[in-house]
């Protein structure tokens, strides 16, 4: 592919990711403004485990990070640069969209602040853009024959951030096997598209 059609898809990715963080928003909007009293769930994940708040900020870390170590092993490559993009475009339009036609309530019961992020206002569970954003780095990096050691490390983040979601009430555990699907569609997404 020339050097021109990959500034093209660049463009376009980069289009597609600003136009799904418009989506997110009008989506969160939408469910404040029809959806006020959202029903909180009952999960058995959290019977089972103990419940420890104060990881929530490593929750947010742990996406974080391994959002910053994608665009590192990216090498800012234009075709890898695309792909995270238009992956994250996926995502993002989609989530907003399941976000909107579920309306559950957050299980801290829509009051809290969560982690650093403080994840207000954006109120959307299902699915959770935490390991959605996890899983599709994971399947970025393997697709682009990123040495295992790098898709291990993902792999250890996506557990570490699936035990601290359940264990601060951060998502329901429907969110994050959700999560993983959606994760795993917009990579695979991304990488034909690019």
């Amino acid at each position: 592919m020339s050097q021109a059609e990959q500034i093209k898809k660049l463009i376009i990715a980069s289009f597609f990711a600003a136009l799904a963080g418009g989506l997110i928003l009008l989506s969160d909007y939408l469910i404040k403004s029809y959806f006020p009293n959202r029903p909180i769930l009952d999960d058995v994940a959290f019977r089972l485990l103990p419940h420890l708040p104060w990881l929530a900020k490593w929750a947010d870390g742990i996406v974080v990070f391994g959002i910053v170590l994608v665009v590192f092993l990216s090498q800012f490559k234009l075709n890898r640069v695309t792909n995270v993009l238009f992956a994250f475009a996926v995502m993002g339009s989609i989530r907003a969209l399941l976000n909107l036609v579920t309306p559950i309530g957050d299980p801290t019961g829509d009051v809290e602040i969560y982690g650093f992020l403080e994840r207000y206002p954006l109120v959307g569970m299902f699915p959770s853009g935490h390991t959605a954003s996890l899983v599709l780095s994971r399947f970025l990096a393997e697709g682009w024959g990123i040495n295992r050691k790098w898709i291990t490390l993902f792999e250890t983040l996506i557990v570490a951030e699936i035990f601290a979601l359940l264990t601060t009430h951060g998502h329901y555990t429907i969110d994050i096997v959700g999560g993983v699907v959606l994760g795993i569609f917009a990579a695979k997404k991304a990488l034909k598209f690019a």
